[in-house]
């Protein structure tokens, strides 16, 4: 029987998944996944496409954004020699003809001119920005602001990126400015204060995709070139790769510019990703952004002496970790009856231990190791595991799930639920019904120092869940005081005792597996650890300091 075969261009959430399975008509054999194909060694990749010659295919889009990857998706598809080959757009199915393959291809070269074209203007209003004064605007009275994020993101919307971004943006409602969000796609969970500026998304993505990236930085210049600066207080921009607008919107308007610096987007793929094309274009873009910055605020002190080095000076800079939203993230908004049904669909039993863990499955987030530790567990002590009723949840999707899903095939399989992605409104449910909540992160392999400020740590703190985590940089340093799982300790917790997690080597599976052990044993350490979390949360961690400290520090440096 010829298999059924999904292709979409990013993993696709878990809900989507099972009504493309409706709209196929039966089971799904295989979901593709373009971007981790492209991560495969041409080797493999070719190999892989060798086996799936001659299915029906089904090209799926989730997100509308990824309507404009369709006519990579079908060419890259026509390499399977498919027998027939469907479009699956939200729900609509459509069939795909060798015939309108001409068209196709002709789409994708247009716009790939257009994209190329769009980065040599880049290359020409960059080299203006390189050679021209850091502008010193007033910061006025005005409350209305302007948040821009030019990133081109496919897919479902859901992880610490977004939560950073909608937790800003909150914040800086709650504070009490108007915000405009520019973006290509607006952020889940934004307040109704907020108002849309949508930007356009190309219609058709071109080659190499990562230029198109300039096509929508023109796109979003253009936007506000006729504005006054009266109308803004200032310009907050979330750096992403191969964006300079920032800097050209807040000369364009005369207001001051904020950005916000998660990392170099270069490194970031280089070490996470695959390496740029033009990295010398995207490096360029990202110093222009730096250099004409009024305040830059980033997550860590390792980020913070990285920009110093950049020659961005300190009193520009602000370091302030991550956070969380208290009322979204509140433990108590869940009846039992809610968080019983969230456990029982996940297989967690009615009096049984569910270790979670929640994320986008990056190089570094060590997920990994988790599911290492999970297969131990599994073929070391399968009784203990059933008889306290452990059950691990892995949350989220990404780059490392194919090799997750491998190492939890086998006894870990009855132990473990995958869920795929879940949207972002869902996430506190899931946290919320676990006991346990882990953050098993790995160094950089590179052997840089990590740099990292984990959202999802302080989504766990203020869900009061009793975290496993690494000792790694600034995550050992948020959950201090902690305990370590070298030294476990033995009795009940006191009143007096302020440790709010557990601490493990970072990439040591026993050291990971021995904290879960004594987590799901102890009881009493896992209440007094939550609570202790979040109270700590609250009083340091929170979105509204973070906007707070962000707009004391632009009055002193404007």
């Amino acid at each position: 029987m010829t298999r059924a075969i999904v292709l979409s261009a990013t993993p696709l959430s878990a809900g989507y998944a099972a009504s493309v399975a409706g709209v196929v008509g039966g089971a799904v054999d295989e979901f593709l996944v373009l971007s981790r194909l492209r991560a495969l060694p041409l080797r493999s990749l070719l190999g892989h496409m060798f086996r799936l010659r001659r299915s029906r295919l089904y090209i799926a889009c989730e997100d509308p954004a990824t309507r404009s990857l369709i006519p990579l998706l079908e060419l890259f598809a026509i390499g399977l020699l498919p027998e027939w080959m469907w479009v699956i757009d939200g729900a609509d199915l459509r069939s795909v003809s060798l015939r309108s393959i001409p068209r196709t291809g002709a789409s994708l070269i247009g716009a790939s001119l257009a994209a190329r074209l769009a980065a040599r203007r880049a290359t020409a209003h960059l080299r203006q920005l390189e050679e021209a004064p850091r502008s010193r605007p007033r910061l006025r009275d005005e409350k209305r602001v302007l948040y821009l994020n030019t990133n081109l993101w496919y897919g479902l919307k859901a992880g610490g990126s977004v939560a950073h971004m909608t937790g800003i943006i909150n914040g800086l409602v709650r504070s009490g400015m108007d915000v405009e969000v520019s973006s290509l796609a607006p952020p889940p969970l934004r307040s109704p204060r907020v108002s849309l500026r949508p930007l356009g998304h190309p219609d058709v993505l071109g080659l190499p995709a990562e230029l198109n990236h300039y096509r929508v930085e023109e796109e979003a210049v253009r936007a506000y070139r006729n504005y006054g600066a009266d109308q803004y207080r200032f310009v907050y921009q979330r750096l992403s790769v191969h964006s300079y607008a920032g800097a050209a919107i807040s000369r364009q308007l005369g207001v001051p510019l904020i950005v916000e610096y998660n990392g170099s987007e270069v490194w970031i793929a280089r070490n996470w990703g695959r390496p740029l094309r033009y990295e010398r274009l995207a490096s360029r873009s990202e110093a222009a952004v730096l250099r004409h910055a009024h305040l830059v605020v980033t997550v860590s002190d390792v980020l913070a002496k990285e920009l110093e080095d950049r020659g961005v000076p300190a009193e520009r800079i602000l370091s302030h970790p991550n956070g969380f939203d208290p009322t979204a993230l509140d433990p108590q908004r869940y009846s039992s009856e809610e968080l019983g049904a969230r456990r029982r669909s996940l297989g967690v039993a009615e009096s049984g231990v569910m270790v979670a863990f929640i994320g986008t499955f990056g190089r570094w987030h060590g997920t990994e190791i988790l599911a290492r530790c999970v297969r131990s567990l599994a073929e070391s002590d399968p009784k203990w595991l059933d008889d306290k009723g452990v059950h691990f949840v892995f949350i989220g999707d990404g780059l490392r799930m194919p090799e997750v899903s491998a190492i939890l095939d086998g006894p870990a399989a009855r132990f473990s639920t995958l869920t795929g992605l879940v949207p972002q409104e869902e996430a506190p449910a899931y946290l919320a019904a676990a006991d346990i909540a882990v953050s098993p992160h790995v160094p950089n392999e590179d052997g840089s120092e990590f740099f990292g400020s984990p959202t999802k740590l302080f989504e766990y703190m203020g869900m009061g869940k009793a975290i496993i985590a690494s000792a790694l940089g600034q995550i050992g340093e948020v959950l201090k005081p902690a305990i370590s799982a070298s030294a476990l300790p033995v009795g009940e917790p006191e009143d007096s005792d302020e440790r709010v997690a557990v601490l493990t080597r970072p990439g040591d599976v026993s050291d990971l597996t021995r904290a879960v052990q004594f987590l799901v044993e102890a009881q009493r350490w896992r209440v007094s650890l939550g609570r202790r979390a979040r109270e700590k949360a609250l009083r340091e961690y929170t979105w509204d300091d973070q906007v707070e400290q962000i707009l004391r520090r632009l009055k002193d440096v404007t």
